[in-house]
């Protein structure tokens, strides 16, 4: 149910920087809750969870996963995976 809502928020940009709080409240479900699914949805690489400042929403990108995608990590150390 996660993915769809990312989904629906991320349709036309491929990400979306939809704060927790209103997400969780849309989907019914505590903010713990939503972070569960939304680890697992990274852990299993169907989302990346970017976050550019700490004063700034996380943002998620809908990963394709019928193509290999790069995931930035650390020091501009970059990691390719195939989904």
């Amino acid at each position: 149910m996660t993915y769809a809502f990312l989904l629906m928020y991320a349709w036309q940009e491929g990400s979306c920087f939809a704060g927790q709080k209103k997400l969780a409240e849309e989907m019914g479900v505590s903010e713990r809750q939503l972070q569960r699914y939304i680890y697992e949805l990274r852990d299993t690489n169907y989302i990346a969870v970017e976050r550019k400042d700490k004063r700034y929403n996380n943002t998620y990108v809908v990963l394709d996963r019928k193509k290999p995608f790069k995931l930035k990590r650390g020091k501009g150390k970059v990691v390719e995976k195939m989904a």
